[in-house]
């Protein structure tokens, strides 16, 4: 019998019914390999709020801070330019917006990610700097990252 991707989140949760995996692998950006990531991502969103910080298309918020706390690596979008703060409602943060909420979270580590296209990735890097005294890297394709364990 061949499983469809909608079938993948219900026999995932049937293992993990709060969704809250360690992590999870996509081997490429077909739609029958990725299309479960939302559906895992709305059971997190409205359920259990446990497992591994990571952000996307989110404006600053206080929750921030919770959801990285004491995270090895806390992975944030850093997809807005700067100048684009004046906005009076934001659903993007800056690279030093992410840098200023991995420091309220007391993250060890920084990844920058969901960059703008043609953002300079360095500028960004060195912007989080200014505001997060630990390691920041900026996501690529194909980069690995040893996690610790806390």
């Amino acid at each position: 019998m061949r499983h469809y991707p909608q079938d993948r989140v219900p026999r995932l949760l049937a293992h993990w019914p709060d969704g809250a995996v360690d992590a999870v692998v996509i081997t490429h950006e077909h739609p029958d390999h990725c299309i479960d990531l939302h559906g895992l991502f709305r059971m997190r969103f409205y359920g259990d709020p446990g497992g591994p910080a990571c952000t996307g298309d989110t404006g600053p918020a206080p929750a921030l801070a919770d959801l990285g706390r004491d995270a090895d690596l806390y992975i944030v979008e850093a997809t807005d330019r700067d100048g684009g703060t004046a906005r009076p409602s934001r659903n993007l943060l800056t690279s030093a917006e992410a840098g200023g909420w991995a420091g309220r979270a007391g993250a060890r580590r920084l990844m920058l990610t969901h960059f703008w296209p043609g953002n300079d990735r360095a500028a960004a890097v060195a912007a989080a700097r200014q505001e997060f005294g630990g390691e920041v890297l900026a996501a690529e394709e194909g980069l690995t990252v040893p996690l610790g364990t806390n």
